[in-house]
């Protein structure tokens, strides 16, 4: 018969072509290459799963190196900044301490004003711009008959003269609100002594570099015992 001389093309007997035909011949054939096409595209699908997984992570350590390079940049540009900073804050600092050491020289003044004032019987004190006692003189406790600490804020005015208290309270109001100096007369009430002394009293603001008062320094001038 035709088909048992058949030779394919590739110069093999065709096998089984007899029994099963052309049609079989072929399918047999397709099946293995389909197997065959099968196993490459399995291979080729994991080869580019791998090469999925190896660009990813190339991709994700060359982010990782360029996070690093941005870090070291930024903290370039900061040190650069902090620089700049510290540039631009020398002169306050230098002013700062200018501005110190002349807190320190008006407080030695201040402490020499007050040591030499304590070695007198100067009856001298200091009050805030709102009128309240801060510092008393010794020689003014004296005579007033009380402590350093029972004279600050308006505690001097407990051994004032009950009739005296309401001018002395307004006078020194006026003084503050008009910006004059402070000018008045009141007589201290020693209790303890039971004697009353009649007193006159001034103080001139100190004020600051705008002209503004901020506090004031006053002396009082002892006249003698009220008999």
């Amino acid at each position: 018969m035709l088909a048992n001389n058949y030779r394919s093309s590739d110069g093999m007997n065709a096998t089984n072509m007899d029994d099963r035909g052309i049609m079989g011949w072929i399918r047999d054939h397709w099946e293995a290459w389909a197997g065959a096409s099968a196993v490459l595209l399995y291979y080729a699908a994991k080869t580019k799963k791998a090469s999925d997984h190896l660009r990813s992570a190339w991709a994700w350590v060359g982010m990782f190196f360029g996070s690093i390079r941005e870090f070291r940049d930024s903290l370039a540009v900061l040190k650069e900044q902090n620089i700049r900073i510290e540039n631009e804050l020398k002169p306050l600092k230098e002013i700062a301490i200018k501005a110190n050491e002349l807190h320190n020289l008006s407080r030695f003044a201040a402490a020499r004003s007050r040591f030499s004032i304590a070695s007198t019987s100067r009856a001298v004190y200091e009050t805030t711009a709102t009128g309240e006692c801060t510092w008393a003189s010794p020689g003014l406790c004296a005579l007033f008959g009380l402590h350093s600490d029972q004279m600050t804020g308006s505690g001097w005015m407990q051994n004032i003269a009950e009739e005296d208290v309401e001018r002395v309270r307004m006078t020194w109001h006026r003084a503050i609100n008009e910006d004059l100096p402070y000018v008045c007369s009141y007589t201290v009430v020693r209790m303890e002594e039971g004697k009353r002394y009649k007193c006159h009293t001034t103080a001139t603001a100190v004020r600051d570099s705008s002209g503004k008062a901020i506090g004031y320094i006053g002396t009082v001038d002892h006249q003698g015992e009220i008999i």
